[in-house]
């Protein structure tokens, strides 16, 4: 009796064998297949990011054209911008200058804004009228649209003539 005993039990250790074998690679398999997936997933997933890459390319180049486009018409139209604002700033000086009488302009044009040197001449025969006369001129100077700076120096009193006191006005002034 002890091989009857005995002959169940190493049967069934024959008999478990094959199915941890086949337990054994459907796990593997399994661990394939899920490494498989995981890797199709990074795939796709590469390939949205390059086909977004590829739709952006041609947004870069027409951001590109826009720069160069606007730096050429920026650089094409400044000399004439230029000539266009002093213009318009010395016309604005010009309409506020009266009775005095504007001697001299220089106006430097910059990025930003302009530098301008004025020299105004005042006909008065005593300085105090002068002075009055030029610190009206001044105010209005300071409340045109676009002076940010502005500041004078009186000059040497000139001979008897029309203009005997002249003043030198410097300062800045935005692009408009």
């Amino acid at each position: 009796m002890t091989d009857q005993a005995q002959h169940p039990a190493g049967y069934r250790r024959r008999s478990l064998w094959p199915f941890a074998f086949l337990l054994s690679l459907a796990v593997v398999s399994l661990l394939l297949h899920a490494a498989k997936f995981r890797r199709g997933k990074d795939v796709l997933r590469l390939q949205e990011q390059y086909a977004a890459m590829v739709r952006t390319q041609p947004i870069e180049e027409t951001k590109a054209e826009r720069v160069r486009f606007y730096e050429t018409r920026f650089y094409l139209s400044y000399p004439m911008a230029v000539s266009y604002t002093s213009a318009d700033f010395l016309r604005r000086i010009d309409g506020i200058i009266s009775p005095l009488r504007l001697l001299d302009s220089e106006v430097d044009p910059g990025l930003h804004d302009l530098a301008f040197k004025l020299s105004v001449g005042v006909s008065a025969a005593v300085p105090e009228v002068a002075q009055r006369r030029f610190a009206i001129f001044f105010e209005k100077l300071g409340n045109i649209s676009g002076v940010i700076q502005a500041s004078f120096s009186p000059r040497a009193r000139r001979g008897p003539g029309a203009w005997s006191y002249v003043f030198d006005v410097s300062g800045r002034a935005e692009w408009r």
